[in-house]
């Protein structure tokens, strides 16, 4: 009789948890929205045009700073993204997500980890760069309304660039190490404009 009663006891402390934890995350969500606006409207190619003409220079001065960071001829992939800053975050405070790869399938850093983390301090010294690098880096980040970079050793295009999109990936800005050759116009279309930078970047 005593087992029945716990019993019903811990099912009615696990149903409030749960309705109070969903609650919670719908207000969350809907925060998240209202903030962000559009709701679940993606951003658009022509959208992407247009904030790389306006924030051309940031997103030179990104690029730069990013393409000294990343390692040269190691076989390796460098991911940073930032939490979501524009609204209140109940669970990723003072993070963001650094992540190194390489052909070896090693995987060094994680997603969303402390600054101050033991995981963080293991990325940070692969990469050889400082907390001050993470701060610097996020900054120019953000002036270009972007919230994801990577760096793809193995591909044709050394950087690729997210903008803020609440978790969604529809496009991106793929930056190349050189103006873009007419040989692959037809795989990746056109360049974004034929100023030094925008000769280089395709949206994708």
């Amino acid at each position: 009789m005593k087992s029945d009663v716990l019993y019903i006891w811990l099912y009615k402390i696990a149903v409030t948890f749960a309705v109070v934890f969903t609650c919670i995350l719908g207000y969350y969500i809907l925060l998240h929205m209202l903030i962000k606006g559009d709701f679940d409207r993606l951003i658009t190619k022509e959208e992407m045009k247009d904030n790389f003409i306006t924030h051309e220079k940031e997103f030179a001065d990104l690029v730069a700073y990013f393409d000294s960071l990343s390692p040269k001829d190691k076989g390796q992939t460098v991911w940073f993204e930032l939490k979501d800053t524009e609204c209140i975050n109940f669970f990723n405070s003072n993070k963001v997500t650094l992540v190194v790869t390489g052909y070896s399938a090693n995987v060094i850093g994680g997603e969303n980890i402390e600054l101050t983390s033991p995981e963080m301090d293991s990325v940070l010294k692969e990469l050889k760069w400082t907390k001050e690098t993470v701060a610097a880096l996020s900054l120019k980040l953000k002036k270009t309304k972007c919230d994801l970079i990577q760096t793809l050793d193995e591909t044709k295009y050394p950087i690729r660039i997210y903008p803020n999109q609440g978790g969604f990936l529809p496009h991106s800005y793929m930056i190349f190490d050189k103006a873009i050759p007419d040989s692959l116009i037809s795989e990746y279309g056109k360049p974004i404009s034929y100023t030094t930078l925008g000769k280089r970047v395709v949206v994708n």
